[in-house]
């Protein structure tokens, strides 16, 4: 998947957290188990809760076994690897470290519970069943065989809900709690479990609460809820089947749930797919917060019906004092959202919205993740950001803009986009539309067959800044397309080839780079044969022939070329240095950091 695109250096995020094992603050390595204050063990098949918990020979059964002791904040709580607990662990507020023992697969936390009753039958192809729903339950979805059948949104009667849902469709009327499935044969010949704990995970109010190497399947709300928590993590995680629960007028689902403040906090190493809204959803609403740093690193994220990553942050209390620090974003995978089970709710890879434009991040940084085949925007930005940094990221194949970025109202804002790959996406490569913008600059990126433009300037300030590019597009389709700017602009250094139609400045089409240039920019440009090696098969690398080697501009940011070398002499345009046969053989065409 990665194409021989770029070769991630590797993050450390440190914990700073006195109590726990020095192991933690430096990535995570495997350890001993670790008993201060006190750890507890839990063992679903051989355990007991008249055990006393606090060995491996002598383990509790149940995780609700928490909620009756007095456990010290501080506490380890570890799962005995290979089994499986069809309950929610609920933790007491206070710090806890979370984790696993023993050999075999991750523990796993089961939300779903099988179906054992007999379906009857309304017409030719509905089918229904009424279950029993206890107080701490709560209806999310249906399975069949293991995997999420698709969500029929309940609307008033069954003839409305499945007018237009496929077969092997599920709906709940949220009034009865009876489950409603369209199939095309009889359900009997088939296994269905249905969702019924809200949490996997839930935690509210508390600081230093890790969560580490579970797997977390089947829940009604999330995989993991955090509300208020300060110094918190999730890491090497895997959460599937997330959602669908109904609750005041909406329905819930996100893999992991952060709400009010998530101070110092770090998602690293998950996998979490099939999920109803927002695989990673941070919203932050009322006098909560992020400040400082946020990392979000290391995941893979998929099939999420309303985004990959969601940061949310609204009606903010004493703004100033509370305002959004750093949100870090590094070497993750994000695809496929809006083809989940709930259908496209809204799509975007990485969705950031900021809902107070009173409050303003002072730094969303993006690097060195892949974005692609989403069902709206690659990454999408709304609202005042301070600085956005996105850079070494592959976005390619979503069905609007590659990085869509919109901040109407912030003085003096900062935009990078920086040695990336852009290509295939539906409408256009870049969109900025920063009117205030001190800064917005594109550099040394490679850019390719986007549907609508490969750069659309909007309407940014006076800091416009466009060098060392590769901008290759279909017939007729602009490379780069700019209206509303304040001129003069630094455009220059860029890569193109030769084509009608490259260049569309404030609705004037000019289709030679010689007619843009006598405008007066793109000084050091050249156009003919970008001569990619294979830009069909995603490699975007440069042949010895192309025109784009040796033109770049040296005098910005970048310091290093692919081949590890300082910037003494020209180096090639985009996000590619050219790399000789001896190069690759020898290792040194990898990226230096």
């Amino acid at each position: 998947m990665l194409k021989n695109f770029f070769y991630f250096s590797v993050v450390i995020f440190l914990l700073a957290c006195n109590d726990r094992p020095e192991d933690i603050d430096s990535g995570y390595s495997e350890f001993e188990v670790y008993c201060s204050p006190a750890c507890y063990f839990f063992d679903s098949e051989l355990g007991d809760d008249n055990n006393s918990g606090t060995n491996e020979e002598s383990p509790f059964k149940s995780l609700s076994k928490i909620l009756e002791l007095e456990i010290e904040s501080g506490s380890s709580l570890y799962l005995r690897k290979g089994r499986t607990w069809e309950e929610s662990l609920i933790l007491p507020r206070g710090s806890f470290y979370v984790a696993n023992y023993g050999e075999g697969e991750k523990p796993k936390l089961l939300g779903s519970k099988k179906i054992e009753r007999l379906w009857g039958q309304i017409t030719e192809d509905i089918y229904f069943v009424a279950l029993t729903i206890n107080e701490n339950e709560e209806l999310g979805h249906v399975s069949k065989n293991g995997e999420v059948m698709t969500f029929a949104q309940w609307n008033t009667d069954l003839e409305t809900t499945f007018a237009s849902s496929p077969y092997e469709s599920f709906s709940i009327d949220p009034s009865n709690n009876q489950i409603y499935i369209k199939e095309s044969s009889d359900p009997s010949n088939h296994e269905y479990s249905y969702s019924r704990f809200p949490y996997g995970v839930y935690s509210e109010y508390s600081s230093r609460v890790y969560i580490r190497d579970l797997q977390i399947e089947g829940f009604s709300r999330a995989g993991v809820f955090m509300l208020d928590c300060y110094e918190c993590s999730v890491y090497g995680t895997d959460i599937d089947g997330i959602g669908g629960a109904w609750a005041d007028s909406f329905y819930y689902g996100a893999g992991i749930k952060i709400e009010e403040s998530f101070d110092y906090g770090y998602l690293g190493n998950n996998s979490v797919s099939n999920v109803y809204g927002s695989c990673v959803d941070l919203s932050i609403y009322e006098s909560g917060y992020l400040d400082e740093t946020t990392h979000i690193s290391g995941n893979e994220i998929s099939y999420c019906g309303y985004s990959g990553i969601r940061v949310f942050y609204s009606h903010i209390e004493n703004s100033g004092q509370h305002e959004p620090k750093k949100i870090r974003i590094s070497e993750t995978v994000v695809s496929d959202v809006g083809n989940s089970w709930s259908g496209n709710l809204l799509g975007d890879g990485i969705h950031i919205e900021l809902d107070d434009a009173t409050v303003q991040f002072l730094e969303l940084s993006i690097t060195g993740i892949i974005v692609s085949q989403n069902q709206n925007h690659g990454i999408s930005v709304d609202g005042e950001i301070d600085e956005l940094y996105i850079s070494y990221s592959e976005i390619f194949d979503n069905a609007k803009s590659g990085i869509y970025f919109e901040d109407e109202t912030g003085v003096g804002s900062v935009a990078k986009v920086e040695t990336s790959l852009i290509y295939n996406n539906a409408e256009d490569g870049i969109v900025l539309n920063c009117p205030y913008c001190s800064t917005a600059t594109v550099h040394h990126n490679s850019l390719n067959d986007n549907g609508v433009s490969n750069i659309t300037i909007s309407e940014i300030g006076d800091g416009l800044d466009i060098r060392n590019n590769i901008l290759n597009n279909q017939a007729n389709i602009p490379d780069l397309k700019i209206q509303d700017t304040l001129i003069p602009s630094q455009i220059s250094h860029n890569c193109y080839q030769n084509r009608e139609g490259m260049f569309d400045l404030e609705g004037t089409k000019y289709s030679t780079l010689a007619d843009f240039q006598g405008l007066g920019f793109e000084s050091g440009s050249a156009s003919g044969d970008i001569s990619w090696v294979s830009s069909e098969q995603g490699d975007f690398q440069l042949n010895e022939n192309s025109i784009c080697r040796d033109i770049a501009d040296v005098f910005i940011a970048i310091r290093y070329d692919k081949n590890c070398k300082r910037y003494s002499a020209p180096r090639s345009a985009g996000a590619y240095e050219f790399l000789t046969p001896e190069d690759a053989s020898s290792g040194t065409g990898t990226w230096c950091y």
